[in-house]
């Protein structure tokens, strides 16, 4: 940031700007999608204490138990050598995905990671590519079913040599014992590239193959139409005259969970619009909607910035901006930490909404995102 000393003649001022990068980064809490995300076990037990719930260690508690189900991981034999591998740290990771649910994954230090690994790529379908593929349906005279792909990093197998130290979080019988790592696991430099490579493999037995134009949505010739398969890392979305067939054969590898007509697809709403009285209109057949997303946005921002204060809700208005306001011009104070995590993730989910559909919002969206660094009140 000495770049900036240039194009700022007070030097208070700068000092300023530098501490609330400092801070937020430090202090402030992290929300996604309006809900609090934990930094650490006791932070979520803290959560979980002020919200009434076990949301967050139930988390956990899956991960771990999922983690041996795997058998991700085998307790170095005593005696047995670890000349030629590499320990990695590990930390817990908290989430919290487009339905509410809390995630905790247990993820690898990929960063730390010495020896050299090949690609780590793995790639996404876009959403570009989705709607299209709403459209093939509707010509094919096709049915949407979608999956999520339960664990999915945990299906390939490492060719790293890594191991960890067990936690606490591992229990009494495992803390401080040697991990061999066995499969593929999430922070591991290539795990996404061995997932994308077992999911692949599958695809291929399958008899799909990648599309030129976007490599994430998979098409076989059936004779007389094409089926198609988009995937989103774990996220599957199937275009079939009979999903049910193909699903079968992706649960003979890989634990499916949402199984069915997708209602809900990576954010967006997924609706068929022979179930809508009022669509007229042919021959589309299926949509993208972010009104349920919008809508859950709004009232989780709204409890959020709640806290603490008055209870806030968003005014209306008709245009994406209130046209007498000039953020370049705004010469307020600089918010605190803690607000300025909540005004980045209100920006991130602005963002997100613009994908699934908002394109309204594009231009104000963008605007604001310039003063994420330095957000004012």
């Amino acid at each position: 940031w000495e770049w900036t000393k240039d194009y700022i003649n007070d030097t208070r001022e700068y000092t300023r700007l530098i501490r609330v990068l400092k801070t937020s980064k430090s202090m402030g809490s992290k929300y996604k999608f309006g809900v609090e995300i934990p930094k650490s076990v006791k932070h979520a037990l803290e959560i979980d204490r002020k919200n009434g719930n076990n949301l967050w260690r139930e988390a956990m508690e899956k991960e771990l138990r999922q983690l041996d189900e795997f058998q991700v991981f085998r307790t170095r034999k005593e005696g047995e050598s670890l000349e030629g591998y590499e320990r990695l740290p590990y930390h817990l990771v908290w989430d919290c995905k487009f339905d509410y649910r809390r995630k905790c994954r247990v993820v690898l230090q990929g960063d730390k990671q010495v020896s050299e690994t090949d690609q780590s790529y793995s790639g996404v379908v876009s959403l570009t590519t989705v709607r299209i593929m709403f459209l093939l349906a509707t010509i094919g005279k096709m049915k949407l079913w979608a999956a999520d792909i339960g664990n999915a990093f945990l299906n390939g197998y490492t060719r790293d040599k890594l191991y960890i130290v067990a936690g606490p979080e591992f229990g009494p019988n495992r803390e401080g014992k040697e991990l061999i790592l066995y499969k593929s696991m999430y922070g591991a430099r290539a795990s996404c590239a061995r997932f994308h490579e077992h999911l692949s493999e599958k695809l291929l037995k399958m008899g799909f193959k990648p599309s030129k134009a976007d490599p994430d949505l998979w098409f076989k010739d059936m004779g007389s139409h094409y089926e198609y398969i988009a995937t989103y890392i774990d996220d599957l979305l199937v275009c079939s005259r009979d999903p049910e067939r193909i699903m079968t054969e992706f649960e003979e590898t890989y634990i499916l969970k949402g199984v069915g007509i997708p209602s809900y697809y990576l954010g967006a709403d997924v609706i068929e619009t022979g179930s809508l009285e009022h669509w007229k209109l042919e021959p589309i057949d299926w949509m993208m909607s972010s009104k349920t997303y919008s809508t859950n946005m709004i009232k989780k921002f709204e409890e959020l910035m709640s806290e603490g204060r008055p209870q806030y809700s968003f005014p209306e208005y008709k245009t994406p901006m209130d046209v007498e306001y000039h953020p370049e011009l705004d010469e307020s104070a600089l918010i605190d930490a803690e607000m300025h995590t909540r005004y980045r993730s209100m920006i991130g989910s602005l963002n997100w909404l613009i994908s699934i559909g908002r394109f309204d919002i594009q231009f104000s969206t963008t605007i604001l995102s310039r003063y994420g660094h330095a957000p004012r009140a």
